[in-house]
């Protein structure tokens, strides 16, 4: 079920860059929708474009740190996380265990399964 409502709101979101390709909260929400379908590498080219149209958003750094995590990018989800420490410490101090522990999950080559479902483990 809750599949299909994240692929609901990832159609939703697609409609709404369709008519505003610069829309931010689409863009957002089209990362955590993929992010939840296990599609890490739509995450963050989503994530990426909402951060290039406002780069000082934390909550979309830090997913975008957990999505490069779970793509076993180390380099950009340290960038990230620099950049969200810069942002929101706070925020970033909650983020970097669970990006490390991302980076630290079998390569999706081994064990898909596993890899996936640690990534949904969220704050």
């Amino acid at each position: 079920h809750a599949v299909e409502q994240y692929q609901e709101s990832a159609d939703a979101c697609r409609e709404a860059l369709r008519i505003d390709p610069s829309c931010v909260p689409a863009l957002e929400g089209m990362g955590f929708a993929y992010f939840n379908l296990d599609r890490f590498e739509g995450a963050a080219d989503a994530l990426r474009h909402a951060i290039s149209i406002k780069p000082n958003t934390p909550y979309t750094h830090a997913w975008l740190a957990q999505a490069y995590a779970c793509l076993n990018n180390e380099k950009a989800a340290r960038e990230e996380l620099t950049a969200l420490v810069q942002l929101d410490a706070a925020m970033a101090k909650e983020i970097e265990p669970l990006v490390e522990e991302k980076l630290k999950a079998p390569s999706p080559n081994i064990d898909q399964g596993l890899k996936s479902n640690l990534c949904r483990q969220l704050p």
